[in-house]
């Protein structure tokens, strides 16, 4: 049903019934409604299974590799990933910012920043990058992987997940890098 849910939302955005979703996934509307008792709480599963899916290709980098390594290969496994259900994905971002799902607890967010602010923590410490603000650094990252920008990349100008991993990398890499030489930090 997930399966048939994210091909839906790739498809046709946010209008599908559930009992679309049923015939999508070849069972009875009544088996739909056994697991969902709306089309928002279906959407909401299928967002879950989505996120889950990232953290736990996040948790199955080794930890032994180095920070570079670490580094690299994290965002390899984003663009995998966003790169099969990010057609669907975009329609179930919010429409909040990281910062502010990040400061209200967003259970998805926070498991993210954790292995994110981890990585680069990680790249600071081995001088893969100058020391900054984990937290833009972080904010940084989550913009240039967003799924639209992964989409756009392998879809629509048709690069390879690997490809497209290795081009969104090496711009964050430059991003941060070039962030704590650009001047003195603003002030408000």
């Amino acid at each position: 049903l997930l399966v048939a849910v994210a091909a839906l939302l790739a498809e046709l955005g946010l209008g599908a019934c559930l009992a679309e979703v049923a015939s999508r996934a070849g069972v009875s509307a009544a088996t739909a409604y056994r697991h969902f008792a709306s089309p928002d709480e279906a959407i909401g599963a299928c967002y879950r299974q989505l996120s889950l899916g990232l953290i736990e290709g996040f948790d199955a980098i080794p930890d032994d590799l180095a920070a570079g390594e670490q580094l690299h290969r994290l965002g390899q496994v984003w663009v995998t990933q966003a790169a099969s259900w990010g057609p669907a994905a975009v329609y179930l971002r919010s429409p909040r910012g990281y910062l502010a799902r990040l400061d209200d607890g967003d259970p998805f967010i926070a498991a993210l920043n954790e292995r994110l602010t981890a990585v680069l923590r990680q790249a600071i410490e081995a001088g893969v990058l100058p020391d900054q603000d984990l937290r833009y650094a972080a904010l940084l990252w989550v913009t240039l992987f967003d799924e639209r920008v992964i989409v756009d990349l392998t879809h629509a100008h048709r690069l390879s997940p690997a490809a497209a991993a290795s081009r969104l990398t090496g711009a964050l890499l430059g991003a941060l890098g070039q962030a704590a030489r650009a001047g003195p930090p603003e002030t408000d």
